[in-house]
């Protein structure tokens, strides 16, 4: 876990990049669409967004939520699978609304398209987070508190 403001931007910076980029890649190929380029053309707002809502929003109550509920906050699993699963439940459900005005689908009847878009996110971003994207981030954010502590001895 991160253990200062840095760390904890570092940390979200790289978690939210891979999410973006997972998921963009996830919903192109899902509306036969995937290409290199329009995986990079929409990573920097999508980015952009998801990093705000991060940071703003669903982070904060995420973290609110998690430390609220009786899990036993010494077991750091416990602590990573439930923030985890309420994080990707707050973006997903942000984000969905984000997919479909980056698509231009405000239009006809909106609830059916949303509740189709937030299942199909849900199911591919909360395995995406647990297998490959938390390990990935929780790594590299290991990297740089190792280094930052031989840097002090």
């Amino acid at each position: 876990m991160p253990r200062n403001h840095k760390e904890e931007l570092i940390f979200g910076t790289i978690m939210c990049g891979l999410m973006v980029l997972g998921m963009s890649a996830y919903n192109l190929t899902i509306h036969n669409a995937f290409a290199i380029d329009r995986v990079l053309i929409g990573f920097i707002p999508g980015f952009i967004v998801a990093f705000i809502l991060d940071n703003f929003i669903v982070g904060i109550l995420a973290k609110k939520i998690t430390f609220k509920l009786p899990i036993n906050l010494e077991k750091k699993w416990q602590v990573i699978i439930t923030l985890s699963f309420f994080m990707v439940l707050g973006m997903v459900t942000l984000m969905s609304i984000y997919g479909l005005v980056a698509q231009g689908q405000l239009h006809g009847d909106i609830l059916p398209k949303y509740l189709r878009a937030w299942g199909f996110n849900f199911i591919m971003a909360l395995p995406l987070q647990l297998i490959i994207v938390g390990p990935v981030s929780r790594y590299f954010l290991q990297k740089i508190q190792n280094n930052a502590d031989a840097k002090k001895a």
